[in-house]
């Protein structure tokens, strides 16, 4: 039986836009996952048990390497957008996983974001 104990769910935020644009972004962003993931198993796992999530600021280099970390593993992810920035691409949220698992130990070398 799973645990969930080290499922976390990042919140991966671009650094090129300020935190005025990304704290409204992440919490669409967590309102938009939790619409579109709940009822999953695991994604309701992850919400009773555990529901940590991890905040990042990412360069453009991070970015690039995480994503490519996300479409290998199969990862579920949303991209939130800004209407009013011409639907730039702000942030990614990635469905909940065990970050103790090899394959996602790029995550591990990202930092937390600060203003």
């Amino acid at each position: 039986m799973k645990t969930f104990e080290n499922y976390r769910m990042y919140i991966l935020v671009k650094d090129e836009f300020p935190s005025s644009v990304a704290i409204n972004s992440a919490a669409h962003g967590a309102m938009n996952a939790y619409m579109k993931w709940s009822g999953e198993d695991e994604f309701d796992g992850w919400l009773k048990n555990s529901f940590r999530k991890i905040t990042c600021k990412v360069t453009p280099e991070q970015f690039k390497t995480i994503e490519k970390v996300i479409e290998k593993t199969g990862l579920k992810k949303i991209e939130q957008t800004e209407s009013r920035l011409d639907k730039d691409h702000i942030l990614t949220v990635v469905y909940p996983f065990d970050s103790t698992l090899h394959e996602y130990k790029a995550f591990k070398f990202l930092s937390l974001y600060k203003d």
